[in-house]
């Protein structure tokens, strides 16, 4: 009983963690998580998420934009500078494992990310800290469009009559009131 009861009292409370990513996870969105088990548990039932939008940090498989398959700290980065994860859920405690110091480092780098939201905990053992890292939106790039040519000085005036200032020059020609 001794061993469950520290075992059990060494994971990290997410009480503050659910309240506040059931503010910015939506369906559909693709979230890099550790934990990742308490937000699809709770969030599914709210019909917030699902277990298909969370990835963990034990195994990644990721096709980058050169169109070639990477896997592990690789892998992680390539989706971080891509963009690929709308959020990142990091649990902080004591350091970082290796592949979420690389995507935290990443993410501070890339300015693809930013923090939203650090939430304080206390274990049996000690304390620690959720990080949750959101995706920047990026401003949509709008095709440039051409500049308008000038007219040559060789340009006919307009000659429709339903054009507003064809219109006014015709009537101001006949002697009528505009």
């Amino acid at each position: 009983m001794t061993q469950s009861a520290e075992n059990y009292g060494s994971w990290p409370n997410t009480t503050y963690l659910i309240p506040q990513l059931s503010y910015t996870v939506r369906p559909g969105q693709e979230w890099l998580g550790d934990p990742e088990e308490g937000p699809i548990y709770y969030l599914s039932k709210k019909g917030l998420t699902s277990y298909t939008d969370w990835l963990s940090f034990f195994y990644i498989d990721y096709t980058g934009r050169k169109g070639q398959s990477l896997t592990g700290i690789p892998g992680y980065r390539a989706a971080i500078d891509d963009g690929y994860f709308y959020g990142v859920v990091l649990n902080y405690s004591d350091g970082l494992p290796a592949a979420e110091q690389a995507v935290r480092d990443e993410m501070r780098s890339s300015g693809r990310y930013r923090l939203q939201s650090a939430l304080p905990y206390e274990t049996s053992t000690g304390g620690g800290h959720f990080e949750i890292w959101v995706r920047v939106p990026q401003a949509p790039t709008a095709p440039r469009s051409p500049q308008p040519s000038k007219p040559s000085k060789s340009a006919e005036p307009l000659k429709s009559s339903k054009h507003p200032k064809a219109l006014v020059a015709a009537r101001a020609a006949k002697g009528s009131k505009a």
